[in-house]
Parts: C-alpha cells; structure tokens; sequence
C-alpha cells in the first residue's frame, strides 16, 4: 500500500526485531524513514533490510533488479544503491520484519570478509550508479576499514552492535 500511495519511492523496507535461533525477541534494529537520511546514510551502513524491501517495479525495471552481483555478501546493497538511482527510498516506521541474527549466520560468521564486500560495493556505488558520498560517510567508511583491519574478527560484531543502534538485550542471545 505504501508504494501505490507514494509512487516515487522506488524501494521501501521497515523497522526490524532481532530474534536468537529458538525466535525469541532479543533486540531491533532502527533504520531512518526519509529519503534523504537513508542516501545520507548508504556508505556507513545498509539502511534496509533486505528481507524487509519491496521494490517499486513501475519505476525500477525489472531488468534491473535481476542483477547478477559478484558481491555474494553485500548484494543487498548493492540492490539499495540501484534503486536510488530510479526514485526516492523510505523504509516505514512500523516493525515489519522479525530477523534471525546469530553469530554463526552466514554474513557475521566472517565479519571481515562482509565488510571488505560492503566497502567494495560502496566504491562501485561510486563508479557505476554515480553516488556521491557525505564527508561522514567516507570518515565512517575509513574508520571502519581501519577498525576491522586491527581489531579480531571475534570483537566485530559485539563491538559493531555496541557503536550502532542495533539494541540488543543480552549479547549472549544474538
């Protein structure tokens, strides 16, 4: 319904519960709603959740979407970055999405290898869909890399959890 009242926005996704392996809440994850603090966003973080996102295909062709990213870890983003290239971005305020998120998931169980495949797709986001990043964009981007160049694949993810706004009750759960 959203996308057919608001037919400039070419993707949308929403707010997310972080559950454990047993499906029991143990945290969310906030994205911001507006076009402009999602963009402003898009080099410091995935600002929606893939499994939360519908497209709008009356603006975004079809064609498009079927992209085949040789990013197996940050093709999501990669489909963000398209999508703005063909309308506005929005995500709902509304939590729409449960999310498993464990350690062992296939994306945290090698937090350097996910980012080192985000930072590539941040630089073609550059070359290929014209994205032009914010000054805290690419602070936060070259903090990160030299961040998850020092710091051991197992601090990642709890370090990363600390620093952002995914609240989580019990890291222990997660």
């Amino acid at each position: 319904q959203f996308l057919i009242d608001n037919p400039a926005v070419a993707m949308v996704g929403g707010q997310c519960k972080l559950i454990n392996k047993k499906g029991k809440v143990v945290g969310e994850k906030k994205f911001p709603t507006e076009n402009k603090e999602i963009l402003n966003s898009l080099f410091s973080r995935n600002p929606i959740q893939n499994p939360s996102c519908m497209v709008n295909l009356n603006i975004v062709p079809k064609t498009k979407i079927l992209i085949k990213s040789k990013f197996e870890l940050a093709h999501d983003l990669e489909l963000v970055f398209l999508a703005s290239n063909y309308g506005k971005l929005a995500n709902l305020d509304e939590f729409i999405l449960k999310y498993r998120q464990y350690p062992e998931s296939f994306s945290l169980s090698n937090p350097k290898k996910t980012f080192f495949a985000t930072l590539a797709v941040r630089l073609k986001s550059i070359f290929k869909y014209g994205y032009i990043p914010t000054f805290k964009g690419v602070f936060t981007t070259i903090f990160q890399l030299v961040f998850v160049s020092l710091v051991p694949n197992n601090l990642l993810f709890p370090t990363y959890k600390f620093i952002t706004d995914i609240k989580v009750n019990n890291l222990e759960d997660v």
